[in-house]
């Protein structure tokens, strides 16, 4: 997966969190998201690694809606709206296509050590993390 993929699913990702909790009056307990999403893991025929396709609920965020106040039926309406967005995300990453401009780019990020903080620079993007995590990461992904 070319990190241009993993850049924007990040993106998508994040902007679904946002959508989770807009419009509502009342706060999503903090792991809904991640719950959410983990369950979704299991799910046949997905397109993209991590934003579902075809999301199913299994009640899961609905009553957690519901026990923070929602109606059953602002709770089933909300995540209507919602699963229709993670539809969208995730089509729109199925259609992604590389710019002309990154096809040939180096994949490999430019990597800083500073004492056992890394630096890994990609695209003007930084991300840090601790050197032993990212040899940890690196041998898993070579094998």
């Amino acid at each position: 997966d070319h990190p241009f993929f993993a850049i924007r699913r990040i993106k998508e990702l994040e902007e679904l969190e946002v959508l989770m909790q807009r419009d509502l009056t009342i706060p999503i307990p903090p792991l809904a998201f991640i719950r959410w999403l983990y369950n979704q893991v299991n799910e046949e025929n997905k397109t993209d690694p991590l934003i579902p396709s075809n999301p199913s609920d299994n009640n899961g965020l609905k009553n957690e809606l519901i026990k923070k106040g929602l109606s059953e039926e602002e709770a089933t309406n909300h995540y209507e709206i919602f699963k229709k967005r993670a539809i969208e995300a995730g089509k729109r990453m199925v259609e992604l296509k590389i710019p002309l401009e990154l096809e040939n780019d180096e994949i490999s990020p430019e990597l800083e050590h500073n004492g056992d903080l890394l630096t890994l620079k990609y695209q003007g993007k930084e991300f840090n993390l601790q050197s032993s995590h990212y040899n940890k990461l690196r041998e898993l992904y070579d094998r």
